[in-house]
């Protein structure tokens, strides 16, 4: 199965999610945190590789959070001296998008292995005294 939409998708997900959390639902919430980070770690379960996993949060996560801050900006100050700063906070999203994506992606890689490799242990494999697997 072929998962290159997920890298794609990143963006605008990150968009919707941040112009959602800044305008719609939980405005003013810090629980908004929560379905981010869900959508953080579903990106990282449906990417093949870690790689991808990371580019996708982390993609997903500086989208998020420019848009969360441009939506939500009501200023004095013009919204071009403001680009700026909301372009590095935007880094700080990247990376808080890519690290649960990772580590999404570790988890699900090495309980595949760990499935994997239980099925192939047959009865020779059973650690001394142990009861035969029927």
């Amino acid at each position: 199965m072929s998962r290159s939409w997920v890298v794609p998708t990143a963006v605008p997900l990150g968009v919707a999610a941040g112009f959602l959390g800044a305008r719609v639902l939980l405005v003013g919430s810090g629980v908004i945190l929560i379905p981010w980070g869900l959508l953080a770690v579903l990106l990282g379960i449906a990417a093949r590789r870690r790689s991808s996993a990371a580019a996708a949060g982390g993609l997903f996560g500086f989208a998020l959070a420019l848009t969360f801050m441009i939506a939500g900006y009501d200023g004095t100050a013009s919204l071009a001296s403001t680009l700026g700063p909301f372009v590095l906070l935007g880094l700080v999203g990247a990376v808080a998008g890519a690290v649960p994506s990772a580590v999404a992606r570790l988890a699900v890689t090495r309980l595949a292995r760990r499935r994997a490799h239980a099925s192939t242990v047959g009865d020779h494999d059973a650690p001394l005294g142990a009861e035969p697997v029927q």
